[in-house]
């Protein structure tokens, strides 16, 4: 309110919140891991959605993780909460209302993927962390575009799919290219 009372309407809501709450695979993870994580993503893209309803806008970004795409093996609190925050994009654009959701790889740098031993494991996996620049352009891409759902990561394919398909097949990633930095789609 205080916003457009200034003259100038608010036209556009990033969502960004998000906290990584555990480090232990889901049979393992507390209820306390799932409560922390979804505190922001959860509570703050309701909380958002709730008092914006019908309000025209520009965009309603929803900053999603890759983790919510494929899984995030000891990270299923915040995999989950993620996954929740793909699914109020859908919701708002059923409705009819505005919503891209982007689901990040690790921003090189800064972010919650930046502490080094997650860097690190995030490396041997075969995510690679991207320039500021190249996330903020696959945002602006994703916008000109009017893309619902928006995967923007790099992604050494050989050696992620190597270990993503290791213990059974995975259809998700069975037609995708072997390609350096990807925006991949979903909706």
């Amino acid at each position: 309110a205080a916003i457009d009372a200034g003259g100038s309407p608010l036209r556009a809501v990033f969502h960004a919140a998000g906290v990584v709450a555990d480090q232990a695979p889901f049979r393992d993870a507390a209820p306390a891991d799932l409560a922390r994580a979804f505190t922001g993503k959860v509570r703050g893209a309701e909380v958002l959605d709730a008092l914006l309803g019908d309000r025209p806008l520009d965009a309603f970004v929803l900053c999603s993780s890759i983790a919510s795409v494929w899984g995030a093996g000891r990270q299923a609190s915040y995999a989950a909460a993620n996954a929740y925050l793909d699914g109020v994009g859908r919701r708002r654009r059923a409705a009819g209302r505005t919503a891209t959701v982007i689901n990040w790889g690790p921003w090189a740098g800064a972010g919650m993927a930046a502490a080094s031993d997650t860097a690190a494991n995030l490396a041997r996996l075969g995510l690679r962390p991207l320039p500021a620049d190249h996330m903020l352009r696959g945002l602006e891409h994703a916008l000109a575009a009017g893309a619902d759902h928006l995967v923007i990561a790099a992604v050494e394919w050989e050696r992620f799919r190597a270990l993503y398909e290791s213990e059974r097949p995975r259809p998700l990633l069975a037609e995708l290219p072997l390609a350096g930095d990807v925006m991949l789609t979903l909706a």
